[in-house]
């Protein structure tokens, strides 16, 4: 018992340590003047497979947020079997863009890189075909590039859809920004695939995207930081669509999970310069799944708990003597899962903060009870599937059957 309670209390100072240092590095971040904006010819490279509902307005936004002159775009129908090459079609009429129709269907790594030696660009965005930039994330992105040392920058994600589980993403996000957001001053750990921009000089040196990868966009990020440069997270989400069905976002955590093992794997030694991103992750999971056990074992205490505050109120006790009287009896026990069940979700407000105005919208803030106590437990649980997977696929695949 002693010793339990021991690696308890380890636990959560560990995991307090982390968080502080990811909101102070945040803050440090955000308040570091940046140099003027370099002026950067940018290739866009979007690859897309069937994504004919955001298609049409993922290729507006670049025309939207850049200067005429100063990009060209290349969007890669990867065989897609919808409307895609339509739409595409009847956009070019509008804008000024090529359109590259791959004979079969190669992925998104292939597509990619394979474009990427038709592009001019000093600087290389990689836009996914159901996220759409804006200008102040190009500045963002633009003023960082323009940092002695940085070789590329991601966006985070903000979800446009409005259901449950996009809400619960939302957070999500905004948690793993500020973990990824607080290595800026070393070098980030992981980009978001969706918005992605490396200098070309540096894409060239780190070898493209690598195709043997479950996460490429994470991977490079990695490989920028080995190679000298520093990789950041930009101060701008972009907007994008996120899986509103369970399935599909079971199946993305798998994915990513599985891949940010591969890349611990790869690329430990890098990881270990700066490890606080994986001691929050662990001590939050480790967290997060005793908050699972302790609701499981407090639902048998509530329900003893309601039997004596019920018989309290039979003997003829009022309300506010009952409670108090089933305090007493159950004194400690009572306190603990009272004390859990409110300080727990607390931890989670930074990341409502990250993404929401409080002061206008002050119910955003309710959003953690949910989130802490039903999505970061399940959450937890899917990403330790992921990474069993993850070691799984590095031991008994071969490197060229990885990734996915």
């Amino acid at each position: 018992m002693i010793s339990g309670s021991i690696f308890t209390n380890f636990t959560f100072a560990l995991f307090l340590f982390s968080l502080a240092f990811i909101l102070i590095t945040n803050y440090i971040d955000s308040r570091r003047k940046k140099p003027p904006i370099k002026r950067r010819f940018i290739s866009f490279i979007m690859p897309s497979y069937n994504d004919a509902d955001t298609l049409e307005e993922s290729v507006r936004s670049i025309f939207k947020s850049c200067k005429k002159g100063h990009f060209e775009v290349f969007v890669v129908n990867d065989c897609s079997k919808d409307n895609t090459l339509k739409i595409l079609k009847r956009l070019k009429k509008e804008y000024d863009f090529t359109i590259i129709n791959n004979r079969k269907n190669i992925g998104k790594v292939s597509s990619i890189n394979n474009t990427f030696r038709l592009t001019k660009g000093e600087v290389i965005v990689m836009i996914d075909s159901d996220t759409q930039i804006s200008a102040e994330a190009v500045n963002d992105i633009l003023a960082r590039l323009s940092e002695d040392g940085v070789g590329g920058v991601s966006c985070r994600y903000l979800p446009v859809n409005k259901s449950f589980l996009a809400s619960m993403q939302t957070l999500e996000y905004a948690m793993m920004g500020l973990v990824q957001s607080s290595y800026n001053l070393h070098s980030t750990i992981g980009f978001w695939g969706g918005c992605m921009a490396v200098k070309r000089e540096v894409f060239i040196k780190v070898g493209l995207l690598s195709q043997n990868c479950i996460v490429e966009d994470s991977d490079l990020a990695l490989k920028i930081g080995e190679a000298g440069w520093r990789a950041q997270e930009s101060s701008v989400p972009v907007d994008s669509h996120v899986p509103d069905k369970f399935l599909v976002w079971y199946k993305q955590k798998i994915r990513w999970a599985a891949g940010s093992m591969q890349n611990i794997i790869n690329h430990f030694s890098f990881y270990m310069k700066n490890p606080i991103a994986i001691f929050f992750l662990v001590t939050y999971t480790l967290i997060s799944t005793s908050f699972l056990v302790s609701t499981l074992h407090n639902v048998v205490v509530a329900k003893e708990l309601y039997h004596l505050f019920e018989s309290f109120r039979l003997a003829g006790h009022s309300f506010i003597t009952s409670v108090g009287l089933t305090k007493i009896s159950y004194g400690l026990e009572y306190l603990k899962m009272l004390a859990f069940f409110i300080i727990y979700p607390l931890f989670s407000i930074p990341y409502v903060l990250f993404n929401y105005n409080v002061a206008k919208k002050p119910f955003t803030l309710l959003l953690i009870f949910p989130f802490s106590m039903i999505y970061i437990p399940i959450f937890s649980i899917v990403m330790v599937i992921g990474f069993l997977y993850g070691v799984r696929k590095y031991f008994a695949l071969d490197e060229k059957d990885r990734g996915w």
